[in-house]
């Protein structure tokens, strides 16, 4: 009898330790830069994954790619400096538009005509693909009020 309470016991402590391992598994993993505004979070690209979806998407040649790829990697040390320095996300909203806008004018620069259309039309899409947050729409509309 004790046998098998000692092994209930047990089995319970084990389902307890692994219990906070599941729910740090459960998808709820911090995003680059840390909250974002409105409760939203989501993981930034690396300079290396949206340098393959520009080559897949652009075509981009493996000179395009050399010289494209620091460009990115400047832009992203910019952005985390900017979401590093305590200031607010509304605060730090223009200077991080700037460097977007900075780096995108660099990248178009290497681009051919072509890209360029394509690389304007997947700016306008956002990084999802589909439209931007408040891109054509009034800034309340879809969002939920603060709880």
């Amino acid at each position: 009898m004790k046998v098998i309470r000692s092994m209930a016991m047990l089995a319970a402590l084990a389902l307890l330790c692994t219990l906070p391992a599941m729910a740090q598994e459960g998808g709820q993993s911090k995003p680059e830069g840390g909250n974002q505004a409105g409760g939203q979070r989501r993981m930034m690209m690396t300079p290396e994954e949206r340098l393959k979806r520009m080559t897949d998407q652009l075509t981009l040649t493996q000179e395009q790619q050399d010289k494209i790829k620091p460009i990115l990697e400047d832009n992203q040390k910019q952005m985390q400096a900017l979401r590093d320095n305590g200031a607010s996300m509304e605060d730090n909203r223009e200077k991080m538009m700037k460097v977007r806008n900075e780096s995108n004018e660099k990248i178009k620069a290497v681009l051919n005509d072509d890209q360029k259309k394509k690389f304007e039309e997947m700016n306008q899409r956002g990084p999802g693909g589909g439209a931007r947050q408040g891109g054509d729409k009034p800034k309340d509309e879809g969002q939920k009020p603060p709880q």
